[in-house]
């Protein structure tokens, strides 16, 4: 088993996966470290009335395709955590 990796991203938030998608899509071997699971911080370290201040287009995450009749929403804290996995 080959654990040897050109790049290691701490931490699987917004930033961190979308620096995954951009080395994958360069065929860059990279893995991405998390604490615990992806979007395990949004599910039990938001409240539950919580929404994005962003509206989705600035939110989005690079590959996933966005619907044009919710481009200028805001999510809430479930859909976001789970709208990547």
């Amino acid at each position: 088993m080959d654990f040897k990796k050109d790049v290691i991203i701490i931490g699987a938030g917004q930033a961190g996966l979308a620096a995954s998608y951009f080395l994958r899509e360069k065929s860059i071997q990279h893995c991405v470290l998390e604490q615990q699971t992806i979007g395990s911080s949004w599910s039990t370290q938001r409240w539950d009335s919580f929404k994005m201040n962003t509206p989705n287009w600035m939110t989005w995450l690079p590959g996933l395709k966005l619907q044009e009749k919710i481009r200028d929403q805001f999510m809430t804290k479930d859909s976001f955590a789970f709208s990547f996995l």
